[in-house]
């Protein structure tokens, strides 16, 4: 940064900024995605991203700002429709729907970036900020074999954190391109 000379600071007006308000932007946001526990959870899971921001090691790929807020945020809500539209039973808790679809989000949209030394840091995290909550279990047994056999043609060795990171890249994509159409 450089200081302007002062013929030019005449012709700019002097403004200040302060840093935006994320526990009230994601509250308006979950609610605007229709999860009625918006209040609770705008408080975690910024918190989850204050946190993840702190103590995960620098890498240049993490993102941990709005932007990334805003598509958890977004995806929360996507999760939260789908899961509805699944449910026949009339009696469910709510809450604990909207928090499970919250956490899920955040696991699909943090998980793939992270680097393997993080990964545990995330999980204790995540369990710090929501008690009893575990990482998605992500299972496509058609996708696991494919990725099997081709590994056997190419003589590669597959290992189970390989098989989990292309899982992690098919479940981004496939969020990419559902957000596209």
């Amino acid at each position: 940064r450089s200081n302007l000379p002062d013929n030019l600071k005449l012709l700019f007006r002097a403004v200040a900024m302060t840093t935006p308000d994320r526990r009230m932007i994601t509250q308006v946001m979950l609610f605007s995605q229709g999860i009625v526990t918006a209040e609770s959870l705008a408080g975690k899971i910024t918190l989850l991203f204050t946190l993840c921001e702190e103590q995960l090691s620098m890498q240049s790929h993490y993102d941990f700002g709005l932007r990334a807020l805003k598509s958890v945020l977004m995806g929360a809500g996507e999760l939260k429709r789908a899961a509805l539209s699944a449910i026949t039973d009339d009696e469910f808790d709510l809450a604990e729907i909207e928090k499970e679809v919250l956490i899920k989000a955040t696991c699909n949209s943090i998980l793939p970036k992270l680097v393997a030394q993080d990964i545990a840091l995330f999980t204790s995290l995540l369990s710090g900020v929501f008690p009893n909550a575990s990482l998605p279990d992500i299972t496509e047994p058609s996708i696991v074999e494919a990725i099997n056999d081709i590994c056997m043609e190419d003589y590669l060795e597959c290992k189970p954190e390989f098989v989990t990171k292309m899982l992690q890249l098919k479940q981004v994509l496939d969020w990419q391109l559902y957000q596209n159409i």
